[in-house]
């Protein structure tokens, strides 16, 4: 008997050992069968003849299932349709020839200027997308070395020290400022030049828009000196901010940087950079937000300090 052949399917993969036992063996049966039947004579079946043929060369070369008559032939199908999944807001795929041999090529999507791919601006971790950078994005100084920014920071100083006090009752005066590094604020402080028992004053940074971020809150006007209050740690990023103050009385004074007017005139052209908020505080507490700036030449910028201390 000829050696039991290795049994392959058109891709070239073998079948599990139990078909290829059950196949055999029923193809030898088929084979004894057409051969008895047909006598002496070398006149035998051809379909018989090949497979005997077939299986008897299968010592030296494997036999392909498609050459054996009655046995299963996997149908290797067709592809019907083809798809890349969605790669948004990256790329765009394009499928060509997707029912035969599919081809694919990428395009990138369009975004607006100054947006970055990344995680969210806040919260919990999310898939990135396109935003805006925000200040927490930027790398923050050691909060061990407590880094600070003193203001004002403008051109408009003369050298001498001033004491500012409020126009009217609850008055707020605002000063723009450029903030170059982000800072997680955890403390402000502001000078006391002349005390009013029992006034309160509040010191605060709002965003160029006019939007409370930081405040001190009210502190007590009582006693001259440094005051220093500490506030939620938040981060203010690089760019420009209102610097805001205000007394619920017009005795009591910050110590400000005495002002120019000449210098101050140049700082209002255009655009009011320093001066005072429409809306008003409330016993020492600042405002939600600031409401239009009206430009002055007759404030001193209070002298404010903004501090990372221990979180």
């Amino acid at each position: 008997m000829p050696n039991e052949p290795t049994i392959l399917t058109p891709d070239g993969k073998s079948l599990n050992s139990r078909l290829v036992d059950q196949t055999i063996r029923e193809l030898w049966r088929r084979l004894r069968i057409a051969e008895s039947a047909a006598g002496p004579s070398t006149n035998k079946p051809t379909d018989i003849a090949s497979i005997r043929d077939a299986l008897q060369a299968s010592g030296s070369a494997p036999l392909n299932v498609t050459n054996l008559p009655g046995l299963p032939v996997p149908n290797p199908g067709t592809v019907t349709s083809f798809s890349a999944g969605g790669l948004s807001p990256l790329f765009t795929a394009i499928v060509a020839t997707a029912t035969s041999t599919p081809a694919l090529s990428f395009a990138q999507i369009n975004q607006p200027a100054n947006v970055v791919f990344a995680g969210p601006a806040s919260g919990a971790a999310a898939a990135p997308t396109f935003r805006n950078i925000v200040g927490a994005d930027f790398p923050l100084l050691n909060s061990a070395d407590h880094p600070y920014i003193l203001l004002p920071i403008p051109a408009t100083l003369n050298g001498l020290n001033f004491n500012q006090t409020m126009g009217a009752a609850n008055e707020v005066q605002v000063f723009k400022f450029l903030m170059p590094l982000p800072l997680i604020i955890t403390r402000i402080t502001a000078y006391i030049g002349i005390a009013s028992a029992g006034g309160l004053f509040g010191v605060g940074v709002y965003s160029s828009a006019g939007a409370k971020l930081i405040a001190s809150g009210a502190q007590s006007t009582t006693s001259t000196g440094a005051i220093e209050a500490t506030v939620s740690a938040t981060i203010i990023g690089p760019g420009w901010y209102w610097l805001a103050v205000t007394m619920d009385n017009t005795t009591s004074a910050f110590r400000s940087a005495n002002n120019d007017a000449t210098a101050d005139a140049v700082l209002n052209q255009s655009f009011a950079q320093k001066g005072t908020a429409a809306n008003a505080s409330v016993a020492g507490v600042l405002p939600a937000t600031l409401g239009a700036i009206t430009g002055s030449t007759a404030i001193a910028t209070a002298y404010v300090k903004l501090q990372t201390g221990n979180i």
